[in-house]
């Protein structure tokens, strides 16, 4: 006191400039601070992102109150809305937020200019309404997208610092909205990825909430129950199912999300037919698992898969399994039907050496030739599994046939049918297995004898054609 002197002449020039440097050291420390805690929250989502910044802002000494405003539009109306507040009380922002109208300063920050009111630059109003002496709004921006606005609530001593706080607020917001840009593009583009994932699984997939209705309806499940997913989205799930299946179906579907959703715990079921209101159906497999956490509480995911191939297959192979006994079976009857046909053979020869001119040597002949078929039958039901072998020989088709018709007359006789041949002596030679001809001729005749229970004609004709 009392004496005066240049302060460039005394310490204080350079005790400021240490001051400042100090305080900036301190203010770069607690950015990085700031920045691993915004880079950590912005991991879990927009909200923690949004808590932690405010969280940080208030600690900066002279800064009591922190908020977080991001725009909403109602029609044409844009307003503010609080996403994150801490200091502030809650009624202090208006129900429906703040409104930012074409001549306001809200305007300005969200075009991207920083702004302050203190009772230099004015903002009475918005000031008592919040309660604070200075407020700062910086936007929250990033690749020129306003995402947001970073309030804060600076007491009135520390307003001749403004220019630092309104630095290190627009760092903060800087560095938010690069986390919150990149957090969203990397949430679409892992959107996409999932999105064609999901397509390229063979299994429908399906999700619904209790309110919501249905959110995600896969290519998939589009493609199986004919529901396209144009028409699926905020619908209930059992006005789809009703569109896509017939009411047992449907029914059993829907029974099966009740369960899933009231036991908390996964639902099955296997190899289930459905049958689509179109009338078509297909075998499935259908899981239901329930929500347990998060904001789908309550709601379910079901999966589709169709097996209705598979099924079919098995179906086949289990029918391969039944002919591969049947054809056991039958080996075994034919085998034993071959020592009776061995004896009745046995006993016709003698009949034929006995008496070689008789009148009964044509009968003893059919029935030779009768038992050889037979034979040869029983060799087929033992080469049940082997393709079809046709013993082809230079062949007179008349000879064939006259045996044929020799056996056949008397039974016909016998049913009121008059049997006649007509067939030429002189026909080509043809290559061809008598005995299959034999059992075609057989098979024709006895189906034509079952159609005439009271008797009629039965003719078997052959006609040889020059060309």
């Amino acid at each position: 006191p009392g004496r005066t002197s240049d302060p460039t002449d005394t310490a204080l020039l350079p005790a400021l400039r240490g001051l400042r440097t100090a305080l900036a050291a301190q203010r770069a420390e607690r950015l990085v601070t700031a920045f691993r805690t915004l880079t950590a929250a912005a991991m879990v989502g927009d909200q923690v992102l949004f808590d932690r910044l405010v969280e940080q802002v208030v600690t900066l000494r002279g800064v009591d109150k922190s908020a977080v405003l991001v725009p909403s539009s109602v029609g044409s109306q844009l307003t503010l809305l609080p996403a994150a507040v801490l200091g502030f009380a809650h009624r202090s922002f208006p129900r429906k937020g703040l409104l930012v109208s074409p001549d306001s300063e809200w305007s300005l920050v969200l075009r991207g200019e920083a702004r302050s009111w203190n009772r230099a630059t004015g903002g009475k109003g918005l000031r008592r309404m919040l309660g604070a002496a200075v407020l700062c709004a910086t936007p929250i921006k990033a690749e020129s997208t306003v995402h947001g606005v970073l309030l804060a609530a600076i007491t009135e001593r520390e307003c001749d610092q403004m220019a630092s706080y309104e630095a290190f607020l627009e760092e903060m917001a800087s560095f938010a909205g690069s986390l919150l840009h990149s957090r969203r593009e990397w949430r679409t583009r892992l959107d996409e990825a999932s999105t064609d994932a999901i397509a390229a699984l063979p299994v429908g997939i399906a999700v619904s909430a209790p309110t919501e209705g249905v959110l995600l309806w896969s290519p998939t499940m589009e493609r199986l129950l004919g529901v396209p997913r144009s028409a699926t989205s905020g619908r209930p799930l059992e006005r789809l199912l009703a569109l896509a299946l017939d009411t047992e179906s449907a029914g059993s579907w829907l029974e099966l999300v009740e369960s899933a959703v009231q036991s908390q715990v996964p639902m099955h079921l296997w190899q289930q037919r459905l049958v689509r209101t179109d009338g078509t159906s297909l075998i499935a497999n259908v899981t239901v698992a329930p929500v347990t956490q998060g904001p789908l509480l309550g709601g379910c995911v079901a999966m589709l898969e169709d097996i209705t191939e598979r099924a079919l297959l098995d179906s086949d192979m289990e029918r391969m399994r039944h002919l591969a006994h049947v054809g056991q079976l039958t080996a075994q009857i034919a085998h034993e039907l071959r020592n009776p046909m061995t004896s009745i053979r046995g006993a016709a020869q003698i009949l034929q050496q006995s008496a070689p001119d008789g009148p009964a040597a044509d009968f003893v002949r059919i029935i030779l030739q009768e038992v050889d078929a037979l034979n040869r039958i029983a060799d087929d039901f033992l080469d049940f599994a082997r393709p079809l072998q046709l013993r082809l020989r230079p062949t007179e088709l008349y000879p064939v046939l006259k045996s044929f018709a020799t056996l056949w007359r008397p039974l016909c006789r016998e049913r009121g049918i008059v049997f006649r041949l007509n067939c030429p002596k002189q026909l080509p030679i043809l290559w061809l297995d008598s005995a299959r001809i034999n059992q075609v001729l057989r098979n024709l005749a006895l189906n034509a004898v079952q159609a005439m229970p009271t008797g009629g004609r039965l003719a078997l004709s052959v006609a040889h054609d020059d060309d």
